[in-house]
């Protein structure tokens, strides 16, 4: 009985790890290719496809634009992905603490708090045009409720999001590179 007993213990143990590992390095390398192509795996359970599917559209569109913008200014997409890396999750929470004391009357308070609590090497001011014309007050009002809800729940962790990010705006980096590179 104690061989038998251990055994599922072991067995267990090694389950709960690959969950670790599959969560951490897998899923953010899943759901960005879902995302950057637009085709979700058959394995991804049904409830899961339809928040994808929900953003897939509007994300990939945003993430074109942020590489079109990247490209037409002169900063440099390792300085996108550096920004990204060095992003922490402390200054994350204290803009949206920000944003819960705040009454946001416009989508520019949203950005220039975004430039207040994540300084960058470059002038993020060439991304406000793109801004403007993608975000709305509800939009705003939503992602803060989003990002409350995640922030209580615990439901992704900042490593897991950072990661899930770059590998969305590397897909395209590299599509933008396949179109420009055509005969």
């Amino acid at each position: 009985m104690n061989r038998f007993l251990c055994a599922i213990l072991i067995v267990l143990f090694l389950v709960i790890i690959s969950g670790v590992i599959i969560y951490q390095f897998f899923l953010p390398t899943i759901i960005a290719q879902s995302v950057a192509t637009e085709q979700l795996p058959s394995f991804i359970p049904h409830r899961i496809k339809v928040k994808i599917e929900k953003v897939n559209r509007p994300l990939n569109e945003n993430a074109r634009q942020v590489i079109a913008t990247i490209h037409k200014s002169g900063i440099t997409f390792e300085q996108i992905i550096k920004a990204i890396d060095d992003a922490r999750e402390e200054q994350a929470y204290a803009m949206l603490d920000e944003l819960n004391r705040t009454k946001i009357t416009d989508v520019d308070q949203v950005f220039d708090l975004g430039k207040k609590y994540f300084p960058v090497d470059f002038d993020v001011e060439i991304f406000r045009e793109v801004y403007r014309k993608k975000v709305t007050l509800p939009l705003v009002e939503k992602a803060i409720r989003y990002a409350n809800k995640y922030k209580y729940e615990k439901l992704m962790d900042a490593k897991t999001a950072k990661e899930t990010a770059k590998k969305i705006l590397k897909a395209k980096e590299e599509e933008f590179n396949r179109i420009i590179s055509k005969p």
